[in-house]
């Protein structure tokens, strides 16, 4: 499969070729991917207003000089004012931060880090897409450093098992059904 990527910004073009082995699920990955850009594109195409009224600028007033306010308090100076919320944002759909993703077709547990929220998994070693949905917490404690890490998955396990970030010592975590979630072992494996 060959795959070429051109794109132009700003008076500069770019172009990235590259030849890569014949993989289905590489493309249907890469065709949603080019599909969700291209919808979140016309959405803020849509979004965005064609043109702005003008706001009419302050006149200034030179004759008046400039006063100071009431001075501020300590307790004013030191905390910085809160933010004003001019639009609701809108919380995009899916899951972020630590995920343990079970591929659906070959079983494979795969942990790792979701900057933007996903709503699905493409498998590294099948290639099947995984669906994200109903994912449940899994708190895990590191017996080496003392860490607990909290992932969501999407596995059906008694336990589950994934390695320490910090130092990469295996751990583990079982399934509470009063809770439902998984809770952290915390002895060594």
């Amino acid at each position: 499969m060959y795959i070429r990527i051109e794109t132009e910004k700003d008076g500069w073009a770019t172009r990235w070729e590259t030849r890569v082995r014949d993989d289905e699920g590489l493309m249907k990955a890469l065709l949603r991917t080019v599909k969700r850009y291209r919808a979140e594109a016309e959405t803020q195409d849509q979004a965005v207003p064609a043109d702005k009224p003008e706001t009419p600028d302050k006149p200034e007033t030179p004759d008046k000089p400039e006063t100071p306010d009431k001075p501020e308090t300590a307790a004013q100076q030191r905390e910085p004012a809160a933010p004003v919320p001019t639009e609701k944002e809108e919380r995009k759909p899916g899951y972020r931060g630590f995920l343990l993703v079970q591929c659906s077709q070959c079983g494979k547990l795969r942990g790792f880090s979701a900057r933007e929220p996903i709503t699905e998994r493409t498998c590294r070693e099948c290639g099947y897409v995984t669906v994200l949905k109903d994912m449940v917490q899994a708190d895990l404690y590191c017996p080496t450093c003392k860490k607990t890490w909290r992932y969501q998955t999407n596995t059906t396990d008694a336990e589950v098992f994934c390695t320490c970030i910090a130092c990469g010592t295996m751990m583990r975590a079982k399934w509470d059904k009063q809770l439902r979630r998984y809770q952290p072992v915390k002895e060594e494996i």
